[in-house]
Parts: structure tokens; C-alpha cells; sequence
């Protein structure tokens, strides 16, 4: 069988004799290669769009019958073809890129350097190039000049070239910008034609070793079937590199770690923001940070009821509905309005009561609406009761006695194998290495089964709560009071007196409760199902106390957060236990290091991978910040919150360019469409219940907006009275700058095609009329055959006005397992959509560091360390192997250089290495609709710098490189070379003489070396900077400065509806 690598590289087969000898282009052939090399990419995709864009896929057509032996390695760049005429012209597109390359590895160097001059844009670049090198003070600083020269010039140039070329190498567009950034600082920015010839050399090398190896292709087609088929090793590989990712994201790229590693790895965080190479043929993974989010839409649907509620008891019934804004309860807006809270207290406090043997408040303190509300808070924890029950998590006594039974027959059944292995060596004296293997691997298992059986023996013997009431988070801040500390340690007394404690122990055990209480953070409250649970948390399989609730009814947090807190960790605790079958954090931790073992890997990789699954755990648990409370994490996040609503006052505008990104996912046309019906207030209606349902859009209702620019992980049950200040300042400030109003209604946009694009593509994928890009599209987001088919019998709704479908899942059945396990993958698709869709860095596409968390192998600074700062440097045994220890690092520090960035590294995954994914049917329709509303929008936010950049446009790149930078295209990228430039200019003369100056540049030397040292500190730092800088005016006099400087720098003023009103008031005092 003869094995081909159908991807956009180089490939080995025989070659022809007549092939061996070839004539060398001509001078002319090199040139214009070249030429065409830079420029034919998107000349050629734009006829392709032109011929085959509104062409319909044939069915009958089977693109494996049809695609030439010699066009197999590019094949990823030919699936996209939906007829033979098709085929054939993508084709003739990897033909012509060939014969370009040949030319150019083959023809005159010289013929490829001129042909850097036949480039449009370089004549945008070569005059000021000359300037800036004529201008240079040194020979150094002219190099340097170039070198940025260089740098905007390969950024550009690969920014029209790479999205739109096919039979690219890997890494080609980074080679092809690195190359000309370093040839330029030597010989100037024309010297493009060299570094093509260095991806395909390293290519073929690499590939030639495989080759000899005998190692399978990541693709290949099986020639005696003429399939396609994915190797089982390269099935979780992704399709494209993104170093500045997750540790999850990095290591998925790591060749030395097998499949079985990085499928527990992707069901822990992935969110199907960059395609897998095995999603092609088989259908995808839904991640626990997926599938979890769903369980928030629980909380969602009960608070809207409860609101209905109360507003129906306040107006005696002549109001029934309460009103919303995007999404958000109106009554939220006014800080001082406690109506709501106050009444759903009192409703929890008098439900919880009337569940004692004598209620103190009397069987009838309830109203008939707050009767209704104490149904649905009863209802809310039996749907949990329900989930938990599916996956194993909660279980009676019985179902407990008959899992030990069943565990204890399969380990009888492994001891007996071993037993039968024993004899056999025994027989013939020798132990071959399959059977030493099997008994080491027999051995795990059983040691396994031990652990399992001992953790449901716990449950017999832990406390049980059979009447699960309403989830108890302790009133911290009212435990403060010493009174009220003593208060609740008598009653825990008096409980353990009545369970059997003699009054000495009981009294002891009551203190060691509340200790436990008060020095336990928020996340480690008594917040999920206790009764049989057999969790991935110590606190989950025994409670601290088996107390009722009505017992400590006053010393109970009870408010909306209690809600949705307990759906978020019930949900992450039940996703968790079903992907990973049962198995607990520290036993799949264990699972790795065995594996990896049995792989031959060392201790060290082992220590890298349990490392980057701890973290990763712990950010998908919610639990990554373990001491939110210390002075280094709560001020960061306090400067981070000040820093946003200094400088974030126009985010909202720059968020008019995520239309894009929904262009990107859906096309420009039918993007037109859902924008058209989603002006019928009827259609939106029915969108927002679907997307509130799967826990979609809720980013102006639970006040977390800011994520999408500040990457905040802790939202706890219980604010801190800082935390209630930051939370009331960033309702307001993310509502006024419109951020909160235009994520929600992109989101919304974006629910109505999603839900319309799933519901037809499981149509076709269940009659097998689906095209491979679609099939890729749908597996991608975790379904396959059986969930298509699913949705496809399922009730659906019109939207009004126009023929898009919407699922219609509140008529989705869901008394069974299988119906609640189908409802949660159709939402948690939508959801994960949504997040894509509108640009959201999440735990995938961040690395770990950007939370304040860094986890780093024990060496001699950190032993040393560890002696005088034993819990600062402690090591993480989780983390570690045998042989390589791992400290964790914490502290919110270490996150202030990353401020504002979150939507940097999620456009890494979500822009960039979709606009160069070849299965993405509307790059090229997106990436032109980034660039033209990163145009909009920097043009409202700044009419005065955008006519100078206008009229300079001829002599400098900088508009083109704020576009790109602005839209997303190149990801982190553009952020790390505009902070270069920031630094640069520090250190310069003449920064105005650079071909791209950085965003903002003081004219004052001293000023700009301070700027440059602070740059990569983040914006805290040089908001503090600022602060300074203030006070020294005003100090010396220099009060026009310092009130000047005291506008850029105030909070909340740089907010849109009241900016110009506050400058022309600057103006009118003769301040500004």
C-alpha cells in the first residue's frame, strides 16, 4: 500500500528520468515568478469566488474519485472543490504555486531579488526608506530603521499573500516576514525572493527523514480503498500553531506525546476554536469548559421566572413580566435599588424555614408569588439531582453496594488473568516483555479498582443529606462579628450533642468547623450535591457537617449568585465526571504519568503535562486564583479594573469590528439577512431565550462584559465590599462605552445563524448530502452522526419574517439520560459558537501566566526562596513526577502585562489561524470585512489622527498596519511589535522619523525612556506612571499640565456619551 500526505507540502514519490534533468528558467521566468509569487494568491482567489462562489456542491461528487495522484499532498487545499470543473481549477492553482517555487529555487538570485521592486506595495514603503536610512544618525540606527522597515513591509506583504494562498509550507508566512525583517536591517527592504526557498528545502528534509523512518503521514489516502484516512497518533494534532496558547494548546502541538495524552487534554479546555486534524473524518470533542456553561442558562431560566415573580407581588399582579435591557434587568442599573434582593432573600430565608419540624416564621409567612418561588428553587435543585444522577455522582445506598459489587467481580476477573500469566512463566521459566507489560498493566487496573472501591465504601459511611434544601455558603463578612461566631458554634455544638457527641468533643469539633469555615476560600464551600456524591473534590465526598439548613438559616448567603455559583461548579463537576468516566483529577493525573511511562517519555515531559492539566484544572474549575484575598491579587485586580475604565472608554466602538468575525464564520450575505430579521422584536424574543437557555449572552446580565478585554477569573458568591464597588463601576462603565450593548446584540446576530447552519447541516450530514468543509464545521463544535440525527427529529421554530430555523429546545424532551445529554451538546455548540463567533480569549486560548498563575520546576533560587516564603514557593505534588518537582507561582502580578490582551490571545485562534484555515468557507469574505470595519472604527474614534494618516498615506505604512493590527489578523503578533516599537522609540532620536510609529509617543525624551521601560509592565504600571507624573506638575507649578494630564488619566471620562463634553469643558477653563 502506497501512503501520500494529502496536505499543502512537498511529497516523495519516484521521479521520471525524463524528470531528473531539467533546463534553468530564464531570467525573465524567475522574475515573473516572483512577481506572481506575492501577488497571484488573491488575484486567483477572487476569480475562484467569482466562477464557483454561489455554485452549489454536487452531491454524487466524491473528490477521491477524481484528484490526480501528483495533487494528493495538497489536498486539504483541494477538499474545498464542489464539482470536477471545481477540482480541476484548484488544481491548476497548486500547478502554477509549484512551478513558481521551482522557478524560483531554480532561477537567477538576482532575478528573484528584482522581483521585489515589481511589488505594488513596496512602492509604499521605498521612498521613506531611503529617508529614514539618509536620516540616520549611525550606521546602527539606519540598520534599525530598516530592520522596522523590513518588519511592516513582511507584515503587510504576508497580510494580502498568506490567507489566500494554497500549497503554503508550514510556517512560511512567519519565515517569509522574519527573513525580510533581518535582510532588510543589512540590505533594505526589497530582498524578498531568498527566504522562499528555505520553507520548501526544510520540508523536504523533514519529510525525507520520515520517509526513511518509515513513519505515517498525518493524512493519507489509502490507495486499495481510495479513502481518506487520519492517523490515530495525529487525530487531536491541531491544524495550525499558536505558541502564545494555553499549556493545553502547546503541548497538543508537542510531537513526543501520544494521542491517548491529548485526548484527555482536549476534553479538558478545548473550544473548538482551531480544527483537529481528526475532525475531518470523525466526530468531534466537547471539553468539560464547553459542555459547563450550559449549566449557567439552569440559573438563567430560574432568575427570569423569579424576577417575574417579584415584580408580579409588588404591583399586585398588574405587571407580569420584568423588564429587561440587553439582556440585563433594568432594575440592575440603579445600584441603590435592593427591591429584588431583598424580597429574594426574605423568599429563601421563610422557604428554607419551612422545611423545619416548627417553622419559626409559621406555615403560612409565604405569599402565593413567593409559594411559587419556593417551587422553583426546589425544582432547580432536582434537575442537578437528575444530571448527577446520569453520570454516577449521586447514588443511594444501594446503587453504591451494587457498583463495590461489580468493581470487586472485574478485579477477581484481573487477578485471575494474572494468576494464569504467573503460571505460564513459571511453566516456562522466562517472562517474555508482552507479558511483563500485561501484568504491570493489569496491576494499575486493579490498584485502580481499589481506589474506586474505597471512595463508595466512604460514601457509606459519610454524613448524607437525603432533604437536599438549598446550597449553604456561609455569610463570611457576617461572620466577622465575634458574636455571631460564637452564636453559630453553639448551634453546631448543640447539633453534634444530638448526633452523639459527649459535650467536650462536640464543643471541639463545633470549633474545628468553624475554623474550617472561616479560613476556607470562597470556593471551597459546601456549594454542590453532597448525598452519594463520588466528586473530583475532597469537600464533596464528606461534608464538614450533615447540620440542616434551617438550623443555620441566619448564617446563610442568600441571594442570585448562590444560584448561578452552584449551577457553574455543579456543572463543571458533572461534565468532569462524565468525560473522564468516573475518574477523579488526582486519578487521571495518575493515568498520565502511566501512560506516558509505558510511551517511553521522561520524568520531565510528565511533570510538563500534569503541570499544564493542574492549571488548566484549576481555571476550568474556577478555582485557579486559590487566595483571592491577599494584598498582591486583590490589588492587581483593583489596578486592572481602574486601568479599564481610564483607558477602555471607546472599547465599545472598537467592538463595531467583531461584525467581522461573525462575516468570518457565516458570510457576508447571510450575515445581511439575519441582521434584517433580527430587527422584528419577535425574532430577537425568540433568539434571546434560546441563547439565555444554553447560557449565551448573559455578559451584560451577570456583569462579566469586561472578560472580553480583561480576562477576569474570579466572580465569587460573596463580594468583598471592594469587589461590590468594582462590580457596580463596571456595570456602568461597560454599559455607557457600549461594550455590554453591541457584544450582546453580535451574539444574538450570531445565534441566529448559528442555530439556522446547525439545524440544516444536521439535516444533510443525517442524509448524507453534507460536503466535507460543512461535515468538518459541524464535528468541530462536537457533533456526529447521532446528535445530527438527533436534532434533525427535534421540534424547530421560524424566525419572523424571513426562513431562518431556531431550535425550539424548551419543547425538547428531557426526561431521559439521553434526551438531557443531547439538549446540553446542542447547546454547548451553540455556546461555544457564540464565544468564536465574538472574539472572547478563553482558557484554550490563553497562556496561564495572563491568570497570575505559573507553574516552574524547582531549582535552587526556588529552594532558597521556599525557606523564608515556604507558601509562596511551595511545591505543587500534583504538578510533579517522580524526580522533577514543580512550584506553583500565584500572584496577580504577574497578570498586569497582559492587561487588556485577552482579546489578543483569543484572536490568535480565532482570526488569525482561521483566516489561514483552508476548510474556513469565508476567510476572505471576513478578513476584507475586519479590515473595513477596523477603517469605521478607528475613524469614529479618532477623526484628527485618521486625516493625518490619510493624507500621509503615501509616504508611510502606518494606516495599513493600525487596520491589520486593529482587526485581529495577525493575533498577538501586532501587539508584540507596536510594544517593540514603544520601546524603540524610547530609546530614539527621531522616533517621527519611523516608517511605523508606536500608538502613542511623547515628544519628551525623558518622558519616552520612561514610557519604553514601563511598556511591557502593562497599562496599570503606566496608568501609575501617569499618576506621577501629575502630582510632580502640580507640585512644581505646572498646573495647565497637570489638569491636562489629570483628564486622560480620570476614570470614567473617556466614556463616548460624555468625552467631548468634559474636553470642551477643559477647553472653557483654559485647562486643556
Amino acid at each position: 500500500m502506497i501512503e501520500l500526505e494529502p496536505t499543502r507540502k512537498d511529497f516523495l514519490i519516484p521521479v521520471p528520468n525524463e524528470m531528473r534533468y531539467e533546463t534553468t528558467p530564464t531570467w525573465w521566468q524567475t522574475f515573473s515568478s516572483g512577481v506572481a509569487y506575492n501577488n497571484m494568491p488573491l488575484i486567483e482567489t477572487v476569480q475562484e469566488e467569482y466562477r464557483f462562489g454561489e455554485r452549489g456542491f454536487d452531491p454524487s461528487f466524491k473528490i477521491e474519485d477524481h484528484v490526480q495522484d501528483k495533487y494528493l499532498p495538497y489536498f486539504d487545499d483541494l477538499a474545498r472543490a464542489k464539482d470536477l470543473e471545481h477540482l480541476r481549477f484548484l488544481e491548476q492553482r497548486v500547478q502554477n504555486v509549484l512551478d513558481r517555487r521551482s522557478n524560483l529555487e531554480r532561477g537567477a538570485f538576482t532575478a528573484s531579488l528584482a522581483s521585489g521592486f515589481a511589488d505594488p506595495l513596496f512602492f509604499t514603503a521605498f521612498v521613506p526608506m531611503l529617508n529614514v536610512t539618509r536620516l540616520g544618525a549611525t550606521a546602527l540606527s539606519a540598520a534599525g530603521r530598516l530592520g522596522t522597515a523590513g518588519f511592516a513591509y513582511g507584515v503587510a506583504s504576508e497580510a494580502r499573500r498568506a490567507p489566500f494562498a494554497v500549497a503554503d509550507e508550514e510556517w512560511e508566512a512567519a519565515w517569509n516576514i522574519a527573513a525580510t525583517t533581518a535582510l532588510s536591517t543589512a540590505l533594505g527592504p526589497v530582498i524578498k525572493g531568498a527566504p522562499h526557498i528555505m520553507p520548501f528545502l526544510r520540508s523536504t528534509v523533514r519529510k525525507s527523514g520520515q520517509h526513511a523512518k518509515g513513519e505515517r503521514p498525518a493524512q493519507f489516502v489509502d490507495s486499495e480503498t481510495g479513502e481518506l484516512k487520519i492517523n490515530p497518533e495525529d487525530k487531536y494534532n491541531p491544524k495550525s500553531v499558536n505558541p502564545f496558547g494555553s499549556p493545553i494548546q502547546r503541548l497538543l502541538n508537542k510531537k513526543w506525546l501520544g494521542a491517548g495524552i491529548k485526548e484527555k487534554l482536549t476534553k479538558l479546555a478545548y473550544n473548538s476554536s482551531i480544527g483537529l486534524r481528526g475532525q475531518g473524518t470523525e466526530g468531534g470533542t466537547q471539553s468539560v469548559y464547553q459542555r459547563s456553561f450550559v449549566y449557567t442558562g439552569i440559573a438563567r431560566q430560574l432568575e427570569e421566572r423569579l424576577r417575574d415573580l417579584h415584580i408580579q407581588s409588588i404591583t399586585n399582579g398588574r405587571r407580569k413580566k420584568a423588564r429587561q435591557v440587553f439582556g440585563a434587568y433594568a432594575a440592575d442599573f440603579n445600584p441603590f435599588n435592593k427591591d429584588f434582593d431583598n424580597w429574594i432573600e426574605d423568599t429563601i430565608t421563610k422557604y428554607i424555614d419551612s422545611t423545619a419540624p416548627t417553622p419559626r416564621f409559621g406555615a403560612n409567612a409565604m405569599d402565593n408569588q413567593q409559594k411559587q418561588a419556593a417551587t422553583l428553587i426546589r425544582d432547580f435543585y432536582q434537575k442537578f439531582d437528575a444530571d448527577f444522577r446520569d453520570v454516577g455522582l449521586l447514588m443511594d445506598d444501594a446503587r453504591i453496594n451494587a457498583e463495590v459489587t461489580r468493581l470487586q467481580a472485574a478485579k477477581a476477573k484481573k487477578a485471575q488473568l494474572v494468576a494464569d500469566i504467573e503460571d505460564n512463566v513459571k511453566a516456562r521459566g522466562s517472562q517474555s516483555k508482552k507479558q511483563a507489560s500485561k501484568l504491570a498493566t493489569l496491576g494499575d487496573e486493579m490498584d485502580d479498582i481499589d481506589v474506586r472501591i474505597v471512595k463508595l465504601q466512604d460514601l457509606l459511611d459519610s454524613p448524607t443529606r437525603k432533604n437536599y434544601v438549598f446550597s449553604i455558603y456561609y455569610d463570611k463578612l457576617k461572620l466577622k462579628d465575634p458574636t455571631e461566631r460564637a452564636n453559630l458554634q453553639n448551634i453546631f455544638t448543640k447539633h453534634y450533642i444530638a448526633k452523639g457527641m459527649a459535650p467536650e468533643q462536640a464543643e471541639e469539633s463545633a470549633a474545628n468547623t468553624l475554623r474550617r469555615i472561616m479560613e476556607e476560600s470562597a470556593d471551597d464551600l459546601e456549594d454542590a450535591r453532597p448525598t452519594g456524591v463520588a466528586g473530583n473534590s475532597k469537600h464533596l465526598r464528606k461534608r464538614k457537617t450533615d447540620i440542616d439548613e434551617h438550623m443555620i438559616n441566619d448564617f446563610m448567603v442568600k441571594n442570585m449568585d448562590v444560584f448561578y455559583t452552584y449551577a457553574e461548579r455543579a456543572g463543571r463537576k458533572i461534565e468532569f465526571h462524565r468525560a473522564y468516566e468516573g475518574r477523579d483529577v488526582d486519578e487521571v493525573l495518575s493515568d498520565i504519568a502511566k501512560e506516558m511511562r509505558r510511551n517511553g517519555n521522561t520524568e520531565e515531559q510528565i511533570a510538563d503535562v500534569r503541570a499544564a492539566f493542574t492549571g488548566e484544572y484549576d481555571r476550568v474549575m474556577g478555582s485557579l486564583v486559590r487566595n483571592p484575598d491577599r494584598f498582591d491579587n486583590a490589588s492587581s485586580k483593583f489596578a486592572q479594573f481602574w486601568a479599564g475604565v481610564t483607558y477602555l472608554g471607546e472599547a465599545g466602538i472598537n467592538a463595531i469590528a467583531d461584525l467581522g468575525t461573525i462575516i468570518l464564520s457565516h458570510g457576508m450575505k447571510d450575515v445581511l439577512r439575519a441582521s434584517w430579521a433580527a430587527l422584528d422584536s419577535t425574532t430577537r424574543g425568540q433568539v434571546f431565550k434560546e441563547a439565555r437557555n444554553a447560557g449565551v449572552a448573559l455578559d451584560m446580565a451577570r456583569n462579566v462584559v469586561m472578560r472580553k478585554l480583561l480576562g477576569d477569573s474570579v466572580k465569587r458568591v460573596q463580594a468583598t465590599r471592594m469587589e461590590r464597588t468594582q462590580e457596580i463601576g463596571n456595570r456602568f462603565f461597560y454599559t455607557a462605552n457600549f461594550l455590554g450593548p453591541i457584544t450582546t446584540a453580535l451574539k444574538v446576530l450570531d445565534q441566529i445563524l448559528v442555530n439556522d447552519k446547525f439545524i440544516r447541516l444536521s439535516k444533510q450530514l443525517a442524509d448524507g448530502t453534507i460536503d466535507a468543509r460543512d461535515k468538518e464545521y459541524l464535528f468541530r463544535y462536537g457533533f456526529d452522526e447521532d446528535l445530527a440525527n438527533y436534532v434533525n427529529d427535534m421540534p424547530t421554530q421560524n424566525a419572523e419574517g424571513d426562513d431562518f430555523l431556531l431550535a425550539n429546545t424548551d419543547a425538547w424532551p428531557s426526561s431521559t439520560a439521553r434526551e438531557r445529554d443531547m439538549l446540553r451538546r446542542y447547546q454547548a455548540a451553540t455556546a461555544a459558537h457564540a464565544d468564536n463567533a465574538v472574539v472572547m480569549g478563553q482558557a484554550f486560548d490563553r497562556p496561564l501566566i495572563m491568570d497570575g498563575v505559573a507553574y516552574i520546576k524547582d531549582n535552587a533560587y526556588t529552594q532558597a526562596m521556599r525557606k523564608k516564603f515556604p507558601k509562596l514557593y511551595e511545591i505543587d505534588e500534583r504538578a510533579s513526577s517522580d524526580g522533577v518537582k514543580m512550584v506553583r507561582m500565584e500572584s496577580g502580578t504577574m497578570s498586569l502585562p497582559f492587561t487588556f490582551m485577552n482579546f489578543i490571545f483569543g484572536a490568535n485562534n480565532k482570526i488569525m489561524s482561521a483566516v489561514i484555515d483552508p476548510d474556513r468557507r469565508y476567510r476572505l469574505q471576513g478578513a476584507v470585512a475586519l479590515i473595513g470595519l477596523s477603517y469605521l472604527s478607528l475613524n469614529i474614534k479618532d477623526k484628527f489622527w485618521w486625516r493625518r494618516a490619510k493624507e500621509n498615506w503615501a509616504d508611510s505604512p502606518e494606516m495599513m498596519a493600525r487596520l491589520i493590527d486593529h482587526s485581529g489578523l495577525v493575533g498577538f503578533y501586532g501587539e508584540l511589535g507596536y510594544m517593540g516599537l514603544s520601546v524603540a522609540a524610547g530609546i530614539s532620536d527621531n522616533p517621527e522619523d519611523f516608517v511605523i510609529p508606536p500608538k502613542f509617543v511623547s515628544s519628551d525624551p525623558d518622558e519616552r525612556l520612561a514610557d519604553s521601560l514601563t511598556e511591557p509592565f502593562g497599562a496599570p504600571v503606566g496608568l501609575g506612571l501617569d499618576y506621577y507624573r501629575i502630582a510632580n506638575d502640580f507640585l512644581n507649578g505646572n498646573y495647565n499640565d497637570a489638569a491636562q494630564g489629570a483628564f486622560y488619566s480620570a476614570p470614567f471620562l473617556g466614556v463616548l456619551p460624555i468625552k467631548n463634553d468634559m474636553r470642551e469643558l477643559m477647553i472653557g477653563t483654559g485647562r486643556y
